[in-house]
């Protein structure tokens, strides 16, 4: 892990003092998590170097598992890497673009987890994801926490009492940055042919009952 890490910072030119977290791409989560051991990638996997400061981050791919040091061969810089380094240390939610029956309703510490409040709540996350689009149009996981975070941070009354108090937020955010992409026409069409063919797949390989 130690030479994937040297490897890295030698061909992108990163510093000692930057520190950066690498992450591989999780199909079942469709998303990027962190890689703790590497031996557990498999080889050639796209990995995503997180820039934890500001220095602007990449996408690389590396031969795996031995880790030896990489060549300029096996790290590459991915062109469709979509504003890793715009995406701030801390995510704050932009209360200033509330619309003001939700701040009245958070004034008063109305719960917008209940059923009756769905509309509110939409508004607020409506407000928080297409804040968040304009930065990424697809936040990888951890982005989608500091999300979630940000609205129990801001309001912590809306706490979850399960859980981590902000996996049920967590869920509806997932949810509503594919409506915020699809109202604002951000499209992903490698990503959306992914989706498609893995559709396909999975409908050929289940039997059709008689």
């Amino acid at each position: 892990m130690i030479y994937l890490f040297q490897a890295i910072r030698n061909r992108f030119g990163i510093n000692d003092e930057t520190t950066f977290q690498i992450q591989y791409y999780d199909n079942e989560c469709e998303s990027y998590v962190d890689i703790e051991d590497c031996t557990q990638i498999a080889d050639m996997t796209k990995l995503h170097c997180r820039i934890l400061s500001a220095v602007p981050a990449t996408i690389v791919t590396h031969n795996l598992p031995s880790c030896p040091p990489a060549t300029d061969e096996q790290l590459t810089s991915d062109e469709n890497s979509v504003a890793h380094s715009e995406w701030p240390l801390k995510f704050e939610f932009p209360v200033e673009k509330l619309p003001s029956r939700v701040c009245d309703a958070l004034e008063k510490q109305v719960n917008l987890c209940h059923p009756k409040q769905r509309y509110l709540r939409g508004l607020l996350l409506h407000t928080l994801c297409d804040t968040a689009v304009k930065i990424k149009s697809h936040p990888d996981h951890s982005q989608k926490v500091d999300m979630a975070k940000s609205i129990i941070l801001q309001w912590p009354y809306l706490t979850e009492q399960i859980g981590r108090g902000f996996d049920g937020w967590l869920a509806s955010i997932v949810d509503c940055l594919k409506s915020t992409r699809r109202t604002l026409g951000i499209v992903n069409k490698a990503r959306s042919s992914a989706v498609l063919n893995r559709k396909r797949a999975n409908a050929i390989s289940t039997p059709v009952k008689q």
